[in-house]
């Protein structure tokens, strides 16, 4: 592909999950399916051991989402197997940065397709909120997050830190055939 100006220009694109963490707020945005995970711990405990909710701070933007079909569906985006199509290749993205065969003008559509706007929340924290996980695809796709909140619970109480974590499930993803490129990142909160 190239730009108006002559340059060769690449294809590609990122989701992207951001934390912000202002006195006892987190603010989290997020595009596409990489995603944001509080422990929080329980009142009550499973035979003496802690047991976490884990409280999803992003939003996978998938296809298949009734929101984002209903916004793809406006923007005249051609869907195949729930997957966006474009211009030689698909994505199964409907948010991310990048991605401009998928957007305003190269897809001559109404509207952005794969759209950069990101979802956002807002989470108060208190001493009851343990730790923060964020991490791409390459984990999620392998494990949820109501098992990888009582693997890093259970890390902790044995004494790992945070990045001896990240690193130990980026290990292990990445032995798995087929694994995806795997980002993790682990924050213990300190009250």
């Amino acid at each position: 592909m190239v730009s108006p100006d002559g340059q060769d220009v690449k294809r590609g694109g990122t989701t992207a999950t951001v934390a912000l963490i202002a006195g006892k707020t987190v603010y989290v945005a997020n595009v596409g399916d990489s995603r944001a995970v509080v422990a929080k711990k329980r009142e009550e405990t499973d035979g003496g051991r802690i047991v976490f909710d884990a409280i999803r701070l992003s939003k996978d933007h998938k296809v298949d989402d009734e929101v984002e079909a209903k916004r793809l569906t406006e923007a005249d985006a051609v869907i195949k197997e729930d997957r966006i199509v474009g211009s030689g290749h698909a994505i199964n993205m409907s948010r991310a940065l990048g991605d401009f065969d998928f957007k305003e003008p190269r897809n001559e559509a109404p509207s952005d397709w794969i759209s950069p706007i990101p979802h956002v929340s807002v989470l108060e924290l208190t001493n009851a909120h343990e730790f923060l996980v964020i991490a791409s695809d390459g984990l999620w796709n392998v494990l949820d997050e109501y098992s990888v909140i009582p693997a890093v619970a259970e890390l902790r109480q044995k004494g790992a830190d945070p990045q001896k974590i990240a690193e130990m499930f980026v290990e292990k993803i990445g032995k798995l055939a087929n694994s995806d490129n795997t980002t993790v990142i682990v924050l213990f909160f300190e009250w």
